[in-house]
């Protein structure tokens, strides 16, 4: 696929998975500019089971926030997606698996393959846009949840991020927070001249009705999939 040297997208994931996303597009050919709407605040000091709980982990800021408690690591961790169980897995916890979704395929993986008389731990942000302890208490299941980190808007620099803008054909969006919080900072004129690639139906909903030029989403919830549909777009 030929790529245009004149293509280029905005990532406006938090670090350190947004820089790391840049740099997996620039190895693509494509002009990342990096653009974070949130910083992460790891909590020091999280509350959680002194016995053996199998860990639900719906994003990588709960595994970081977890690698201050060392003897969690010969717990069970199941996450939402793949990379994160490898993350998981690379930070040496010896127990790993993943639901290769959202957060309601977890719910549905917990359900076909853990017992009801496990003990469950959530980790969680302290804001999320679905809450899974809900469905698994109506299951059975005893579950606590531990809220480990919290997202901060960034501030930023109007004149700096509008000249930003203007040299690009698309903005990539991992969540629905991180889109709304965009929408705060830009115009129905901005968004008219840029493409919205988004990774879930989820956020898409919400770009469709925000004057986008195009909403285009991941055939898969997943980053690979994801690079693969902006390489696809660059490539036209």
């Amino acid at each position: 696929m030929s790529l245009s040297n004149n293509y280029t997208t905005m990532v406006t994931r938090q670090a350190p998975d947004g820089e790391k996303t840049c740099q997996l597009l620039n190895k693509q050919g494509i002009n990342a500019i990096w653009q974070p709407m949130f910083s992460c605040h790891l909590y020091p000091h999280i509350p959680l089971p002194t016995q053996t709980h199998t860990l639900l982990v719906t994003s990588m800021n709960g595994i970081r926030a977890l690698l201050a408690h060392p003897h969690t690591k010969d717990w069970p961790i199941i996450t939402v997606g793949a990379r994160s169980a490898e993350f998981a897995k690379s930070q040496g916890f010896k127990y790993t698996a993943h639901a290769n979704g959202t957060a309601l395929t977890l719910v549905d993986y917990i359900s076909q393959h853990i017992n009801v008389e496990t003990k469950l731990c959530y980790i969680r942000g302290q804001k999320i846009n679905t809450n899974i302890m809900q469905p698994l208490k109506d299951q059975g299941y005893d579950i606590i949840q531990t809220i480990t980190y919290s997202m901060k808007p960034v501030a930023l620099e109007a004149e700096h991020f509008n000249d930003q803008l203007n040299i690009c054909n698309s903005v990539i969006f991992f969540s629905k927070r991180t889109l709304e919080q965009f929408l705060k900072h830009t115009t129905n004129e901005q968004r008219q001249s840029l493409d919205a690639i988004v990774m879930s139906t989820q956020i898409a909903e919400i770009a469709y009705k925000s004057s986008f030029n195009t909403v285009i989403i991941s055939d898969e919830p997943t980053q690979e999939a994801l690079l693969l549909k902006i390489a696809m777009t660059a490539g036209k």
